[in-house]
């Protein structure tokens, strides 16, 4: 556009000057082909970024819907084992855990503690998984998560306690008529997004 203007300044020599009517809307053209290429790549950018919303908001409503899936088994087993007040024979107890560890691959762990803060039952997927476990309870933050009370609803409440593993998610459970007894499992998210 700026060379079509130049070349239609006055004082061009005649072999190479160009109409200066020509030029301007040849330089017209030129810049008005660029405002429209960059209205359509705002417009793409836009559409992409409504699409990347679209994907985000469907994959958080996925998210949310295993993450509620996953405590509704948590409970429902906290509810069974708490009406055998953990009495359970070790058979059923090891049939219910393979069960449950090879439903929800998310699983990780599974922890009971009385009121005492005693271990009733604790259950992982494999011994680092234990040894995460019984860390994070022993960590500041997850102790003020535990001492707060749960209401219900909700009676669970979720932590995502350990910034190295952003993906592992404890969860809490209070039984039906559970007293003081608190019942952990341990997800990963990672694992129920896919």
């Amino acid at each position: 556009a700026l060379s079509l203007i130049i070349l239609a300044w006055p004082g061009q020599p005649e072999d190479s000057s160009v109409d200066m009517n020509a030029a301007c809307i040849g330089a017209l053209g030129i810049v008005g082909t660029f405002v429209l290429l960059v209205l359509a790549s705002w417009g793409i950018h836009i559409e992409q970024h409504h699409a990347a919303g679209v994907l985000a908001d469907h994959q958080a409503a996925i998210l949310r819907r295993e993450l509620e899936t996953s405590a509704d088994f948590v409970k429902r087993l906290a509810n069974r084992w708490e009406s055998l007040e953990y009495n359970i024979p070790d058979e059923l107890l090891q049939s219910e855990l393979d069960s449950y560890f090879a439903d929800i691959p998310a699983l990780q762990s599974l922890m009971s503690l009385n009121g005492e803060g005693q271990s009733v039952l604790h259950k992982s997927r494999s011994p680092e998984e234990e040894r995460w476990l019984e860390s994070q309870m022993a960590n500041e933050r997850v102790l003020t998560w535990l001492n707060q009370p749960l209401t219900a609803p909700p009676v669970e409440s979720w932590i995502i306690p350990d910034p190295s593993r952003p993906l592992a998610a404890i969860v809490r459970v209070v039984p039906t008529g559970a007293g003081e007894v608190k019942f952990f499992s341990v997800f990963d998210v990672g694992i129920l997004l896919h």
